[in-house]
Protein backbone atom coordinates (compact mmCIF):
# COMPACT_ATOMS: atom_id res chain seq x y z
CA UNK A 1 0.00 0.00 0.00
CA UNK A 2 1.37 3.55 -0.66
CA UNK A 3 4.73 4.20 -2.16
CA UNK A 4 7.81 5.14 -0.33
CA UNK A 5 8.99 8.77 0.39
CA UNK A 6 12.15 9.62 1.60
CA UNK A 7 12.82 8.04 4.91
CA UNK A 8 11.17 5.11 4.46
CA UNK A 9 7.44 7.27 4.77
CA UNK A 10 4.31 6.24 2.89
CA UNK A 11 3.08 9.48 1.89
CA UNK A 12 -0.45 9.86 1.90
CA UNK A 13 -2.38 8.15 -0.49
CA UNK A 14 -5.85 6.93 -0.55
CA UNK A 15 -7.71 3.57 -2.38
CA UNK A 16 -11.35 3.16 -3.05
CA UNK A 17 -12.91 -0.09 -3.75
CA UNK A 18 -16.39 -1.86 -3.93
CA UNK A 19 -16.38 -4.96 -1.81
CA UNK A 20 -12.86 -6.14 -1.96
CA UNK A 21 -10.61 -5.49 1.31
CA UNK A 22 -7.54 -7.21 2.13
CA UNK A 23 -8.09 -9.19 -0.80
CA UNK A 24 -11.58 -10.77 0.39
CA UNK A 25 -14.92 -9.84 -0.95
CA UNK A 26 -16.89 -8.66 1.88
CA UNK A 27 -21.01 -8.87 1.57
CA UNK A 28 -21.17 -6.33 4.83
CA UNK A 29 -20.07 -4.71 7.47
CA UNK A 30 -19.37 -7.78 9.35
CA UNK A 31 -17.02 -8.92 6.66
CA UNK A 32 -15.56 -6.08 6.72
CA UNK A 33 -14.70 -5.96 10.52
CA UNK A 34 -13.59 -9.89 10.37
CA UNK A 35 -11.13 -9.59 7.62
CA UNK A 36 -9.61 -6.57 9.03
CA UNK A 37 -8.92 -7.70 12.08
CA UNK A 38 -7.17 -10.89 11.05
CA UNK A 39 -5.07 -8.38 9.09
CA UNK A 40 -3.62 -5.91 11.76
CA UNK A 41 -6.68 -3.54 11.78
CA UNK A 42 -8.64 -2.47 14.81
CA UNK A 43 -11.88 -1.51 15.13
CA UNK A 44 -13.06 2.38 15.57
CA UNK A 45 -16.27 1.69 18.31
CA UNK A 46 -16.25 4.96 19.89
CA UNK A 47 -14.97 8.10 19.66
CA UNK A 48 -14.52 11.33 21.81
CA UNK A 49 -13.70 11.84 25.55
CA UNK A 50 -17.41 10.07 26.47
CA UNK A 51 -16.81 7.21 23.64
CA UNK A 52 -19.88 8.38 21.70
CA UNK A 53 -20.59 6.09 18.52
CA UNK A 54 -19.04 6.59 15.69
CA UNK A 55 -20.40 5.08 12.27
CA UNK A 56 -23.72 2.79 12.13
CA UNK A 57 -22.65 -0.73 12.45
CA UNK A 58 -23.06 -2.82 10.27
CA UNK A 59 -23.34 0.03 7.14
CA UNK A 60 -20.97 2.26 8.38
CA UNK A 61 -17.33 0.95 10.10
CA UNK A 62 -14.10 2.23 10.98
CA UNK A 63 -10.82 0.36 10.79
CA UNK A 64 -7.46 1.96 11.97
CA UNK A 65 -3.84 0.27 11.85
CA UNK A 66 -0.42 1.64 12.13
CA UNK A 67 1.87 0.39 9.44
CA UNK A 68 5.48 -1.55 10.69
CA UNK A 69 6.29 -3.52 7.81
CA UNK A 70 10.45 -3.29 7.55
CA UNK A 71 11.25 -0.01 5.43
CA UNK A 72 7.86 1.48 5.73
CA UNK A 73 6.00 3.87 8.14
CA UNK A 74 2.25 4.94 8.62
CA UNK A 75 -1.14 5.10 9.82
CA UNK A 76 -4.13 3.37 8.14
CA UNK A 77 -7.78 4.41 8.24
CA UNK A 78 -10.30 2.22 6.24
CA UNK A 79 -13.81 2.69 5.75
CA UNK A 80 -16.80 1.16 5.11
CA UNK A 81 -19.53 2.77 3.93
CA UNK A 82 -22.34 0.21 2.98
CA UNK A 83 -20.61 -1.30 0.39
CA UNK A 84 -17.66 1.04 -0.90
CA UNK A 85 -14.63 0.69 1.19
CA UNK A 86 -12.23 3.23 1.62
CA UNK A 87 -8.15 2.63 3.13
CA UNK A 88 -6.30 6.14 3.47
CA UNK A 89 -2.84 6.41 4.33
CA UNK A 90 -1.70 9.08 6.25
CA UNK A 91 2.19 10.34 7.89
CA UNK A 92 1.30 10.42 11.17
CA UNK A 93 -1.82 9.85 13.58
CA UNK A 94 -2.53 12.96 14.27
CA UNK A 95 -3.70 13.21 10.70
CA UNK A 96 -5.42 10.26 11.01
CA UNK A 97 -7.78 11.39 14.24
CA UNK A 98 -8.47 14.54 12.54
CA UNK A 99 -10.07 12.58 10.16
CA UNK A 100 -11.93 11.06 12.21
CA UNK A 101 -12.85 13.80 13.78
CA UNK A 102 -14.63 14.90 10.87
CA UNK A 103 -16.37 11.50 10.25
CA UNK A 104 -17.51 11.22 13.75
CA UNK A 105 -18.96 15.09 13.57
CA UNK A 106 -20.79 14.44 10.54
CA UNK A 107 -22.47 11.22 11.94
CA UNK A 108 -23.43 13.18 15.00
CA UNK A 109 -24.71 16.24 12.91
CA UNK A 110 -27.46 13.33 11.63
CA UNK A 111 -29.16 12.23 15.05
CA UNK A 112 -27.61 14.76 17.83
CA UNK A 113 -30.17 13.44 20.23
CA UNK A 114 -29.09 10.16 20.11
CA UNK A 115 -25.56 10.91 21.34
CA UNK A 116 -26.98 13.24 23.78
CA UNK A 117 -25.02 16.02 21.93
CA UNK A 118 -27.83 18.53 20.85
CA UNK A 119 -26.07 21.26 22.56
CA UNK A 120 -23.10 20.50 21.28
CA UNK A 121 -23.74 20.23 17.57
CA UNK A 122 -26.18 23.52 17.76
CA UNK A 123 -23.00 25.27 19.05
CA UNK A 124 -20.86 24.17 16.10
CA UNK A 125 -23.65 25.10 13.47
CA UNK A 126 -23.86 28.26 14.76
CA UNK A 127 -20.46 28.52 14.20
CA UNK A 128 -18.41 27.68 17.26
CA UNK A 129 -15.67 25.74 18.09
CA UNK A 130 -15.31 22.13 17.76
CA UNK A 131 -14.92 20.82 21.43
CA UNK A 132 -11.92 19.36 22.47
CA UNK A 133 -13.93 16.78 23.95
CA UNK A 134 -15.49 15.53 21.04
CA UNK A 135 -11.84 14.75 19.46
CA UNK A 136 -9.77 12.07 19.57
CA UNK A 137 -9.98 8.34 20.43
CA UNK A 138 -11.79 7.32 22.74
CA UNK A 139 -9.77 6.18 26.10
CA UNK A 140 -11.42 4.29 28.77
CA UNK A 141 -10.52 5.34 32.34
CA UNK A 142 -8.49 3.38 34.17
Amino acid sequence: MGHLARGGRLNLKTERTVRAFEGQWIDDGYDFFGVGHNNGWKTVYRWGADGWDIGEWPYVVYLTRKLTWPGMSGYQLASYHEGDIEIRTFDTSEEREAVLDEAALCYWKHDPQSCGLENEIAAIQAGGPIPEKLKGPYRRAA
